[in-house]
């Protein structure tokens, strides 16, 4: 309920964390609340007697009741409307929260002394690895855990030291779905040790466990080392890897399979994380994304300028040996150096729908593999280099309803376009839709995700067609575009020698429909602000297959004024177009 979370929020507004502050009792936040709403409708901390938390909280205005753990915090799904019932709060177990570093200096600390079922809170500070979960089911998190202040995350910091073992964290042997780590800046860390019994160098090492590394940062990393390396390596996991953001890193020297994301017999969802100005190289295969023997989900994620060298097999998405994914609402820019550029499968399998992929050194290849695209845009330019499309010999790629540089043809391959997809403003890295592209409404249903990147309602309007690419525009097709209008109905004039006629000719419109059934109209003004005050707007014929001209009679022209002709055009769904104005025309009828 948006109130619940409003109430969370509010309370939490109220507390004001210091980094040094000790933490508050419910009683302080009982009386922090009451002193500010003023009994006014206002949610109010029950406690008990020793001031702590009691574990079911009311808000008597909205009418509903949660649980709590001890730190007052919401615990998720219990949140329940009075007229229902109330939650069983007494049958949760809510487990214990040790702050650090007023309970204990170091995160590792915490652990040690901690149970299944414990939450880790660790305040603003700078913290030290290697971190070790001792197959504990607990939440580890920043202050972000509290109220989804993200400032939180920039200011709880895990660094490396001058010798950094392997794994940097390890999570392992936890068969709860509730480990969480979430909410911290992990800057600086360049591995370089194995600890004992380890064979590959990873900053977050998850085995035969399914944690949730959520909202967490990852600047300027380094791994180098002649072993398997990834950032987040999973084996046998069914993790969630979400809202991350890795940058300004590195993975080289390794020469065995590395990966920023890697993942071995795993079924993850990798969704709505950002990988940007990185490199992988020395090592094959390689990638940013890389599944193994994986059925993964990879969704909402944005990729850019991340570079690849001195590789053969490797791209920003990697398929390797049977894995099996779902490729969908992904940005991927700038993927280039070797390699194959955006994605690449070898003897795998993928699905992908309304992916935007720009400006990389090659768009899907497959090797040994099969892919069915739908809904996606991939441009090369600027860069002018690779392919949109590679298959070997003994590969299938079934790609429809597709915007697709130089076009691609095929057995079943239907709906393609090979047109600009305008963008808003993509020198300043807007990859959204502008109305006149012609990627609006041009795409298909089938196997279309519901919401676009952002979480936008896909189709939108409901009941139209879904956009090709990664964001979903609001129109249901694009709006039709002009082009330049010229005075005259050959080239340009600057000067008319009648006072009661003029002539303008231009380039069809623009549109994904069929331009023959646009609704024309024409206009003339005395001034570029005024373009219809001498001839209204009026709806007239053209002829779109010799180029739409026409010519307005019945004027009363001035001698020596000059006059504008514009045109704009509406689609049968009412789209309406930009209007297009000549530079303009002087009446001159009297002979020298």
């Amino acid at each position: 309920m948006d109130g619940i979370n409003m109430k969370q929020l509010m309370i939490l507004a109220l507390f004001s964390f210091a980094f040094n502050q000790p933490v508050l009792n419910c009683c302080d936040y009982q009386e922090m609340a009451e002193n500010e709403c003023n009994g006014l409708g206002c949610y109010i901390p029950q406690c008990t007697e020793e001031c702590e938390w009691e574990p079911m909280q009311c808000w008597g205005s909205t009418g509903y009741c949660w649980c709590v753990d001890g730190n007052g915090i919401e615990i998720e799904g219990t949140s329940t409307p009075s007229w229902e019932g109330f939650p069983d709060c007494e049958e949760i177990y809510l487990g214990t929260t040790f702050n650090i570093p007023s309970d204990y200096p170091s995160i590792q600390e915490g652990i040690d002394v901690a149970s299944d079922g414990d939450t880790i809170l660790v305040h603003p500070g700078t913290y030290y690895g290697p971190i070790d979960f001792e197959r504990k089911n607990l939440v580890i998190g920043s202050l972000f855990l509290l109220d989804a202040d993200t400032s939180f995350i920039s200011q709880t910091i895990i660094m490396g030291t001058d010798s950094n073992v392997s794994p940097f964290v390890q999570i392992d042997g936890i068969s709860e779905p509730e480990v969480e780590l979430n909410g911290f800046t992990f800057q600086d860390i360049s591995l370089n040790t194995f600890a004992e019994g380890t064979q590959s160098y990873v900053l977050i090492n998850i085995i035969n466990a399914s944690p949730k590394i959520i909202n967490n940062r990852f600047n300027n990393f380094q791994i180098d080392g002649q072993a398997e390396s990834a950032v987040i390596f999973c084996s046998n996991s069914s993790s969630l890897i979400e809202n991350n953001i890795f940058s300004d890193g590195m993975i080289a020297l390794n020469y065995e399979l590395t990966g920023w994301i890697l993942s071995n017999n795993s079924n993850l969802i990798i969704k709505n994380n950002l990988m940007e100005n990185g490199y992988v190289g020395f090592s094959d295969p390689t990638g940013y994304v890389v599944s193994v023997a994986s059925d993964n989900i990879i969704t909402e994620n944005t990729f850019n300028n991340v570079s690849m060298g001195y590789c053969w097999t490797c791209a920003a998405i990697v398929a390797l040996d049977g894995s099996s994914l779902i490729i969908n609402n992904n940005m991927i820019l700038r993927a280039t150096g070797d390699g194959y550029g955006a994605i690449l499968a070898s003897e795998s399998q993928y699905v992908s729908h309304n992916n935007t992929l720009i400006a990389n050194n090659g768009g899907y290849a497959n090797l040994f593999s099969d892919g069915i695209v739908n809904n996606d845009i991939i441009i090369n330019y600027p860069n002018g280099w690779g392919n949109p499309v590679y298959l070997d010999a003994y590969s299938t790629l079934q790609i429809s309803y597709s915007n697709i540089e130089g076009g691609v043809s095929g057995s079943g391959m239907v709906g393609n376009i090979n047109s600009n997809p305008m963008f808003v403003d993509a020198n300043n890295g807007d990859y959204s839709l502008s109305n006149y592209s012609p990627a609006i409404g041009a795409g298909t249903a089938t196997g279309a995700p519901s919401t676009d990147i952002i979480g936008a309602t896909r189709p939108t309007p409901s009941g139209s067609n879904p956009d090709m690419g990664a964001y979903e525009n609001s129109r249901p097709s694009q709006r039709p575009k002009a082009g330049a209008i010229t005075d005259g109905l050959s080239t340009d004039v600057d000067w008319h020698n009648s006072s009661s006629s003029l002539s303008a000719k231009w380039p069809n419109f623009v549109d994904n429909g069929n331009i023959a059934t646009l609704v024309t109209e024409f206009a003339i003004g005395s001034t570029t602000s005024n373009l219809a005050d001498v001839l209204t707007w009026t709806t007239v014929s053209v002829d779109t297959g010799a180029g739409p001209s026409y010519t307005a009679t019945g004027l009363s022209l001035t001698e020596g004024s000059t006059y504008y002709v514009s045109v704009r055009a509406t689609h049968t769904d009412s789209q309406v177009s930009d209007t297009t104005t000549s530079d303009g025309v002087t009446s001159d009828v009297t002979n020298p």
